[in-house]
C-alpha cells in the first residue's frame, strides 16, 4: 500500500557525467517489490518519480538517475545535503516480478538509460532467492562510460551495447538489433524500461516475434 514516508539523504556517487547513484535511508515499514518506485515533492506541487534500483535486501534505497536534463527533479537531488530530510510516496508501480518464479524459465529485460534501476533491483533481488531460471540483460548506453555495474549472478547474460561510440568492448548499436538473444519459451517473461520510442518499437518486435502482449511488462517513464 502505498503512502508517504521519510527518508533521509545518504551520498550520491558519480558514474559519468551524466549518471549518478542516489542513496537514502531506507524507513523500517517501507517495503516493495523489486521494479517499483517512489515519488518525490521536488518543489512544491510538482513530484518527480525514481526507480528503486536496490533491492530489498540491502540497507539503503537507491536510485540511478539521468542527471542530464537538469530540470527541477535534477537540481534537487544534486542540491541535497547528507542528512536533508526526503519525503517520498511509494512504492508505486506495476512492473515488478511473479510470485511464481519457479514457474518461469527465463527473464527477458531490455533497457536503456536510466531504466537500468528496476533490472538493477531485480538482479540483486534474484541473486539473493537463488533464482534459477535464466536472466537475458540488453542494456544500452550511448557512451560505455554511463553503464551501471550490475552484479553477476550464475545465470545471467548480460549485453551492454552503446550507441554513440565505436567500442571493442560492448555490442554497438540499438537494443533492437539484438533481441535475438532473447530467451522466446512460451513461460518466459519480458520486461522493457527505458524510453518510450525504444520501449515501443521493442514491444511491437516481441509481438511480431510471437510473444503474447500479457508476457511482455514495460515501464515507460525513466527518471
Amino acid at each position: 500500500m502505498a503512502s508517504i514516508y521519510n527518508s533521509f539523504f545518504v551520498k550520491k556517487i558519480k558514474i559519468s557525467d551524466t549518471t549518478h547513484l542516489f542513496y537514502f535511508t531506507k524507513p523500517k515499514d517501507f517495503e516493495f517489490d523489486p521494479g517499483q518506485y517512489v515519488s518525490i515533492e521536488v518543489i512544491e506541487h510538482i513530484k518527480r518519480s525514481y526507480s528503486i534500483s536496490s533491492s530489498p535486501f540491502e540497507k539503503y534505497l537507491e536510485c540511478v538517475v539521468d542527471i542530464s536534463p537538469m530540470g527541477v527533479g535534477t537540481q534537487y537531488l544534486l542540491n541535497l545535503k547528507k542528512g536533508d530530510l526526503v519525503p517520498f510516496f511509494g512504492p508505486l508501480g506495476f512492473m515488478i516480478l511473479p510470485k511464481d518464479l519457479n514457474q518461469v524459465p527465463s527473464l527477458n529485460l531490455v533497457c536503456s538509460g536510466s531504466g537500468i534501476g528496476p533490472f538493477k533491483s531485480f538482479c540483486n533481488y534474484l541473486r539473493n532467492i537463488k533464482y534459477k531460471g535464466i536472466v537475458n540483460l540488453i542494456y544500452s548506453e550511448k557512451y560505455s562510460k554511463d553503464f551501471v555495474k550490475i552484479e553477476k549472478i550464475p545465470n545471467i547474460n548480460i549485453y551492454k551495447t552503446v550507441t554513440r561510440e565505436i567500442s571493442e568492448n560492448y555490442l554497438n548499436g540499438r537494443v533492437i538489433k539484438f533481441l535475438d538473444k532473447l530467451d522466446y519459451n512460451k513461460k518466459s517473461l519480458f520486461y522493457i524500461c527505458g524510453n518510450m520510442d525504444m520501449l515501443m518499437e521493442v514491444f511491437v518486435l516481441l509481438q511480431q516475434k510471437g510473444v503474447d502482449s500479457d508476457r511482455i511488462i514495460k515501464e515507460s517513464f525513466y527518471s
